[in-house]
């Protein structure tokens, strides 16, 4: 997999604790974040109870390099209506963003999402504690576009595949991880008919038994709603 492109969208974050006026300790995994030309990218519900003046949210540019020095979110706009914010830093990406994949969003097209997920803890020598994140890679395809406004997004768009806890905020990647095609921003679920029995009395069906099975697939906002989510912010935070 050539992480190189997937690190240029994709950011895990981490909350933090401050223990003195020069330290924090980070103390929770929340979620993935995207990276959309110079913004980096989440949903409200990741950042909504979050009070950044408390407790900071931290990420590194290469999420890999233990390393290397974190980027200080110190707070987020999020979106009015839809499930988007973006976060707020001193710092910008070191590096040029993946490029939007701006076609025309249809049913089929085949599509990566890899998104961050707690994988635990360990304490450093120095005593501090680490939360580690995994990575992990979900490889599919697009079953459903539907151009209607729901509470969440400008459009409904559903994965053949669900997204794990800390998904929220990743990017949806063309299948050769060169390009971004949107955003995950939660879970759907759909019923499969496993079978059924029933009892007929008298010509009547006086005792029946259904059984299904819950489908989940990945729902994820389109470039086309993240432009315009970002465009409805600036407007905000633009001078009147």
């Amino acid at each position: 997999m050539p992480t190189i492109q997937t690190n240029r969208a994709l950011l895990p974050l981490l909350l933090c604790d401050w223990i003195s006026p020069n330290r924090m300790e980070i103390s929770e995994f929340i979620g993935s974040a995207t990276i959309i030309g110079k913004s980096v990218c989440t949903c409200s519900h990741v950042i909504k109870s979050i009070d950044f003046k408390k407790n900071p949210v931290v990420s590194r540019w290469i999420p890999q390099d233990e390393n290397g020095s974190f980027v200080v979110f110190t707070g987020a706009e999020s979106h009015p209506k839809y499930d988007f914010a973006v976060l707020q830093s001193k710092e910008s990406p070191p590096f040029d963003p993946l490029p939007l994949n701006e076609q025309m969003l249809d049913m089929g097209p085949l599509v990566r999402t890899i998104g961050f997920h707690q994988d635990g803890c360990r304490i450093n020598p120095d005593g501090r504690k680490m939360f580690q994140v995994a990575p992990r890679s979900f490889f599919g395809n697009v079953v459903r576009v539907y151009e209607e406004a729901s509470n969440k997004s400008l459009s409904h768009c559903e994965l053949s595949f669900p997204t794990l806890s800390g998904f929220s905020g990743a990017p949806v990647f063309s299948d050769g991880l060169d390009s971004i095609v949107g955003m995950v921003y939660g879970n759907i679920e759909q019923k499969i008919q496993v079978y059924e029995n029933f009892e007929l009395v008298d010509g009547e069906k006086r005792y029946s038994e259904t059984v299904n099975r819950i489908l989940e697939l990945g729902v994820f906002h389109s470039i086309k709603s993240i432009k315009s989510f970002l465009a409805d912010l600036e407007k905000v935070n633009s001078p009147k």
